[in-house]
């Protein structure tokens, strides 16, 4: 993340304002639209709002920042978003440390719902676990993981953190899996 992107990203938090974060992987762009909550160099904290609607929260890493932005088409967006009260997540936030990802995922574990962990960066293809977190080490993550047919994996994972990507919390698509899966 250059420093323009920086200052660009707390210009954002500062105001309130929504905005555009693109990170990329393999030649692929991904584009986060959300309000940014806050940053730290590794990390960036944000909401996630797709088509109008709260799709909770995420934690991007910092290096796999390419461009942050807005522009005044988001103007008219951000007004509907704020009416939604969209902007008001960024009051509710679960993670308020975001220096180290050892600190983050301590936060987590005392989350009420399932997280996702994805792995963007794998060749093969992008890596995406969503359950609970078992323990937390310096350099890992001991992760169980709920399967597409609600049933859990028989082993858990140990993801290394320096394969992690993104974190994310709170949006319908896990909130769902919470409420439904067996336990």
């Amino acid at each position: 993340m250059t420093s323009e992107q920086k200052e660009i990203i707390q210009y954002h938090i500062d105001n309130k304002f929504i905005m555009s974060i693109d990170r990329c992987f393999n030649g692929e762009t991904i584009s986060t639209v959300g309000f940014p909550i806050c940053f730290s160099d590794e990390f960036v904290l944000t909401t996630i709002v797709t088509d109008f609607r709260d799709e909770g929260y995420t934690i991007l890493r910092t290096k796999d920042i390419v461009d942050a932005y807005s522009n005044e088409s988001y103007s008219f967006n951000e007004q509907i978003c704020v009416s939604e009260g969209l902007q008001d997540k960024i009051q509710q936030r679960h993670v308020k440390d975001i220096d180290s990802l050892k600190q983050i995922l301590l936060q987590l574990k005392k989350y009420d719902g399932f997280i996702c962990i994805q792995c963007e960066q794998q060749l093969e293809r992008c890596s995406f676990y969503m359950g609970e977190i078992i323990t937390i080490a310096d350099d890992r993550v001991n992760f169980k993981d709920i399967g597409m047919d609600g049933m859990w994996d028989d082993e858990t994972h140990d993801i290394s953190y320096e394969d992690i990507t993104q974190i994310s919390f709170g949006d319908n698509y896990s909130k769902m899996y919470y409420k439904y899966a067996k336990r």
